[in-house]
C-alpha cells in the first residue's frame, strides 16, 4: 500500500515478514526512517541521505508483533505499520 509523503508516495514491503522489510518512497529527500515498537520505543534508526528512495530495514532479532516504521521527510511524515511474524 503507498501512501504520501508530501507529493511523493512511499510503500513497505513484504508486509507482513518475518523481520526483514523494505521501505521504499518516490522523492529523494534527506530523510530519516524509525522503527518503533508497541511501546512506542524506539527500535531502528536509520538515516537517509539525499538521493537515496528506499532503505531494507532488519527486525529479525525482534520480537514478532506490529511496529511502526515512520518516513520523517522535508516534506512530512508517513507511518507504516509492520507486521512481525515468526
Amino acid at each position: 500500500m503507498a501512501l504520501a509523503v508530501g507529493r511523493s508516495r512511499a510503500i513497505a514491503f513484504a508486509n507482513p515478514n518475518t523481520g526483514v522489510f523494505t521501505l521504499e518512497w518516490s522523492k529523494p529527500d534527506n530523510t530519516q526512517v524509525l522503527v518503533y515498537n508497541s511501546m512506542g520505543q524506539i527500535v531502528d534508526s536509520q538515516p537517509i541521505v539525499q538521493g537515496n528512495t528506499s532503505v531494507l530495514i532488519d527486525l529479525s532479532s525482534k520480537a514478532a508483533g506490529i511496529y511502526r516504521a515512520v518516513i520523517y521527510g522535508t516534506e512530512g511524515t508517513v507511518t507504516r505499520p509492520v507486521c512481525v511474524r515468526k
